[in-house]
């Protein structure tokens, strides 16, 4: 008997290890969300925006703007956003249950608010998990001074 409970205590524990855990699929899973997040901003796909962020999101540009999602589509739709250039680089996903920050550097060619922002930044992004669902939550950008 105490064999058999052996057995199949190392039968379930070698399931669980080879099972991915969750902060590993999220990984994975927010790196390609980040991508087809940035394709979408360079392509001013509206309606993909609007997916990915939250209706709560808030973006700290580098001037250190507060913006909202509403002010933030707008801005794309009128082109005084543009972001055709972004090259991610260090990025690091940190998941804390259903919320996922990265960090990250970035070198953009972009137009934030209507004003020349190409350059080098340090930012983050915050991902949460809603009803199956990621968006981002917020954004921040702080340029790397030179």
């Amino acid at each position: 008997m105490r064999l058999r409970f052996l057995l199949l205590l190392l039968l379930l524990l070698s399931l669980v290890a080879q099972q991915p855990t969750y902060a590993q699929a999220t990984d994975a899973e927010i790196r390609k969300l980040t991508s087809d997040y940035e394709r979408a901003l360079k392509e001013k796909d509206i309606a993909a925006l609007d997916r990915f962020w939250a209706d709560d999101y808030t973006f700290i540009n580098n001037r250190g703007m507060l913006l909202t999602k509403a002010e933030r589509m707008q801005n794309v739709k009128s082109g005084a956003t543009e972001v055709p250039e972004i090259e991610q680089t260090e990025a690091k996903v940190r998941t804390f249950g259903n919320t996922v920050l990265v960090t990250g550097r970035l070198r953009l060619k972009a137009k934030y608010s209507g004003k020349e922002s190409s350059g080098e930044y340090r930012y983050s992004a915050l991902w949460v998990d809603r009803n199956g669902r990621w968006q981002i939550a917020a954004h921040q950008l702080t340029p790397i001074q030179q």
